[in-house]
This record gives C-alpha cells, structure tokens and sequence, in this order.
C-alpha cells in the first residue's frame, strides 16, 4: 500500500513540475506562424538582444534548410563538385544575413529568461540583398572581362583569383530566389556555371615548358604528365627547376640536403614560385641525391602539381 501512495505522490508532483516548465515559455513560443509575406523567428536568452539574435539565428536556419534543399534538386550543381562548395558557402553566407527592418511581434520575460518573436518581411529583404548582390556579379563580370585581354595562363590565375566570388554568388542567387521566385536564377547560375567551365578549359588547352636534366626535374615532368598536362618545347610558359644540393658524411652516412626553387615564368614574368626542402640518407653521394630527389616528389604530390603551377 505505502508503495502504491508513493506512486500517486510521485505522479502529482511530475504533474505539477511539468505544468510549471509549460507555464515558465509563452505558448506562442511553440507555434511559430507561417507567412508569405514574413519569416517568423522566436528566441529566448537572458536579455532582449539575446533572445532577438537567437529568433533570427532561427529564420537563417529556416532558410539555409530550404535552399539546401533545392539545391539538392538543382543537377546542374549537384552533378558537380561545386555542389559541396557551395552548399557550404550557402550556410555561410545564410548565417551572415544582414537582417534589415526586425519588428519585435512578441516579447515577454519569464523569471529571468526573455522570450521573442520577431518577424522579417520577405520583400524588403529581398530588396537589401538584391543590392549587395548586384555590386558582386558586377565586380565578378569586370574581372572576367579584363581577364580576356592577358594570356592563357593568366587568365586562369584570374579566374582562380574569381572563383571564390563566383561561388559567393552562386549562395546568394540561392538565397534570392528563396526570397522570391521571380528572380532569374536560372541566368545567372548558367553564367557562372561557364565562368567556372572557361577555367578548366583554359587549363586544358595550357602547354609548358621544362628542362628535363636531372632526378628532380624528370619527376616533376613525370606528375605533369600524370595529371594531364600539356609539355611542349616551343610553350611560352616555362618551368623552372633550381636546386642547391649540399652533401655531408656522417657517421658513415652521406646526407644530401637540397633546396629546390620551382618558378612558373610567362612573357618573362614569375607567375609562381615555390620553394621545397628535401634531405636524402644513403651509404653514397648518389644514393643520398636520388633519395631527396624522391622526396621532392612526394613533396610535390602532397601540395598538389595544381598549386605548384599556382592554379
């Protein structure tokens, strides 16, 4: 019997706890209204801004949820391996959201806890961010503009240059036509899509030049070929490989210590220059050479040979 009153006193009390916990948040604070018109957001923390900043936190992820589920419908993006890119780019630049004209709907204090409900209006949203894209999409078309009148190669260093631009638009053409369907998304993606394309285009059509006389110099001619790339005696890209080799002997072993300076030259202008050391151990001179000359090119297949040529 004493168990069984025990169980009764336990039920009450778990009633009444739970009924205080309800009545301690606002019941608003568990519907959150839908609109065309607004994004709604709620929020609490220990202060009115607080509790404010955590309402829009709440309509960014609101946000960033829908575009990234669109995106995965767009194949153009999806098929690519832009999609990762830019999905990531979308929560950044979601999460970054200038929010203009926050109307508090809501807002009350519980014990020491404030709790809000703001809204946004859509449109004039869309207006702000319209804006500041535009500013964006015309610095990235006057880049790629000027780009045409330089070489091959510079042109891709131009477009590398861009790209982390293009990606940025291509997030916040997401987030525009989330905002509004009538925005063109479709125009600009596809012109991006190409700017993107044009680089790797360039890259293939790209010869170089190398003076293949030694150990470093042929692995590097090696991981060139490896990776597609085009090597051409009369290219006017030339790569350029100078090493300082200094040999020791110690405690019987012969360590060859090497510093190699790779540098990309057009035109006579260094476009890239890189520096690898590498050390080589062996029971002789040449061993000890050959050794830092295979460590230079596992050196350069960890950088990349894309960075090395500095794409």
């Amino acid at each position: 019997m004493r168990i069984i009153y025990l169980f009764i006193i336990l039920f009450i009390f778990g009633c009444s706890s739970n009924h205080k916990i309800e009545r301690a948040v606002p019941e608003w604070f568990f519907s959150v209204p839908k609109s065309k018109t607004f994004f709604y957001g709620v929020g609490e923390g220990y202060s009115l801004r607080e509790a404010k900043n955590r309402a829009l936190t709440f309509i960014a992820s609101e946000i960033n949820t829908k575009i990234s589920s669109q995106l995965l419908q767009e194949t153009t993006l999806s098929d690519n391996q832009l999609y990762r890119e830019i999905k990531e780019k979308i929560k950044s630049s979601v999460d970054s959201i200038d929010f203009n004209n926050v109307i508090i709907e809501k807002s009350v204090q519980k014990g020491d806890k404030v709790f809000v409900l703001v809204k946004v209006n859509k449109e004039n949203l869309f207006k702000h961010l319209k804006l500041k894209f535009e500013m964006l999409d015309k610095t990235i078309d006057n880049e790629i503009k000027i780009a045409q009148n330089f070489s091959i190669l510079k042109q891709v260093l131009i477009l590398k240059r861009v790209t982390p631009k293009i990606q940025e638009a291509l997030s916040q053409i997401m987030i525009l036509n989330n905002l509004n369907l009538a925005f063109p998304i479709q125009k600009y993606q596809n012109k991006y899509i190409s700017y993107l394309n044009r680089k790797r285009e360039l890259i293939d059509n790209l010869s170089f030049n190398i003076k293949v006389d030694d150990e470093f110099s042929k692995f590097l001619l090696s991981i060139l070929n490896r990776n597609g790339y085009k090597v051409n005696k009369n290219s006017d890209i030339n790569i350029i490989v100078e090493k300082n080799i200094q040999i020791q002997k110690i405690m019987g072993l012969y360590v060859a210590k090497a510093l190699v300076t790779i540098r990309v030259i057009s035109n006579n202008n260094t476009l890239k220059t890189t520096i690898i050391k590498v050390k080589g151990v062996a029971n002789s001179k040449e061993e000890a050479e050959r050794k830092a000359a295979i460590t230079f090119k596992n050196r350069i297949e960890e950088i990349g040979i894309d960075k090395i040529l500095g794409f």
